[in-house]
């Protein structure tokens, strides 16, 4: 297992930034926000002094305390690599960037007291213990001036997380979709498994129905994605298809899937119709592309789905993930988490709950009966009644 320094290192340092979502100034300009209401709020004396950053990162708190009057802002980190980002963007402003632990404050050899401390992000809970966090707020404490202040922001993680509760979506675009999920150790331990994953740009290319090449497109990396796996099941693993869950049907199967696909279809129609509009989410310009796009390609791609995203998102990843992990509840959670991050695309992270809403019904079905066909069958009527109609 690695270490939260090791980790950021090796994996987290290269995703950082993307991962805040906004572009860099459009993240300090959010943070200085921020951070002018709380000193205020704060009833602090003002905007002047030394500052402390703890666990800076690349500077969105950082730059913003330098741009607001503190000076010289102090942003400590472990991650050379972040606080190299961060140097790079410091000038003009008083920054000091320090390469350091937090449980080593004490020993960080710093000329005045602070007017301000801040730890913020995830930081506080990287802590190996609750000890080290008591004791980080006595350094801290030592560190500011008589009226200085400590602000701290983190992740509450007092209630345990259970189910798909525990999978939380990052961000996810045209290149790569990262996710992460918690296991919760014990009352004080939190084991947080960061999975990231690249994706076809396929929503780049699609974007807009610009031209039957590009539909021609979309769907040719879709199929051939399709074909190689289950070229790869057969000659590489030597497997059958029923290892897919293709497998014979029964009538009860076909009524399964019937009804499964009816029942998604009023469960979509309540989203649309119901939470949508609570929640002010209009996917109305997507739909018009949609719906504006060739009959034809709208007739294959609800085939596509259909069977393409059953066989790559239930048949072959909730399958030899059950092998391998030795759980199929994890193996059914994951493949429907990645299922549903997928779909944002072009739709915004709005259409989370339509993907996620169908994906879980689907994963049931295929859960549920051992046989793919059902899934498909289900996913061709609620694709063929949204995208035909």
């Amino acid at each position: 297992m690695s270490s939260v320094q090791d980790h950021y290192e090796s994996f987290l340092a290269k995703h950082y930034i993307w991962m805040a979502g906004l572009p860099f100034d459009e993240k300090v300009k959010e943070q200085r926000a921020l951070i002018e209401t709380i000193v205020k709020e704060s009833g602090a004396p003002g905007f002047f002094g030394l500052a402390l950053d703890l666990g800076s990162g690349p500077g969105f708190q950082s730059i913003p305390l330098a741009q607001l009057g503190f000076s010289p802002v102090i942003a400590i980190d472990t991650c050379a690599e972040l606080l190299k980002e961060l140097a790079v963007r410091s000038d003009p402003y008083n920054i000091k960037t320090i390469e350091a632990d937090l449980t080593d404050l004490p020993k960080i050899p710093i000329e005045e007291k602070a007017t301000l401390a801040l730890c913020m992000g995830d930081t506080l809970t990287h802590l190996p213990s609750r000890q080290q966090v008591q004791k980080l707020f006595t350094d801290v404490l030592d560190k500011l001036s008589k009226d200085g202040i400590f602000v701290i922001t983190y992740r509450d993680l007092t209630s345990e997380l259970i189910g798909i509760e525990r999978f939380i979506p990052v961000r996810s675009d045209e290149e790569k979709v990262m996710i992460c999920f918690l296991e919760f150790e014990n009352t004080e331990s939190v084991l947080v498994h960061a999975l990231g994953f690249p994706a076809f740009p396929t929503s780049r290319w699609e974007d807009g129905f610009r031209s039957v090449r590009h539909l021609v497109g979309y769907e040719a990396i879709w199929w051939t994605a399709v074909i190689l796996l289950i070229v790869h099941v057969l000659y590489i693993e030597k497997r059958p298809l029923t290892s897919l869950g293709f497998v014979r049907n029964t009538r009860a199967d076909y009524l399964v899937g019937a009804l499964g696909g009816i029942a998604i279809l009023g469960g979509l129609a309540a989203i649309v119709l119901i939470l949508f509009p609570l929640l002010h989410i209009n996917e109305g310009p997507q739909l018009n592309q949609l719906t504006h796009a060739p009959i034809w390609w709208r007739l294959i791609s609800v085939i596509r789905a259909a069977v393409g995203e059953e066989v790559l998102f239930r048949g072959y990843s909730i399958s030899r993930l059950r092998e391998i992990s030795g759980s199929e509840s994890f193996a059914a959670v994951l493949s429907w988490a990645i299922f549903t991050v997928e779909h944002v695309g072009i739709w915004g992270w709005g259409h989370l709950l339509i993907a996620g809403f169908g994906g879980a019904a689907l994963t049931f079905l295929f859960v549920w009966r051992r046989n793919l066909w059902v899934s498909i069958i289900a996913h061709t009527i609620v694709d063929g009644v949204a995208v035909l109609s």
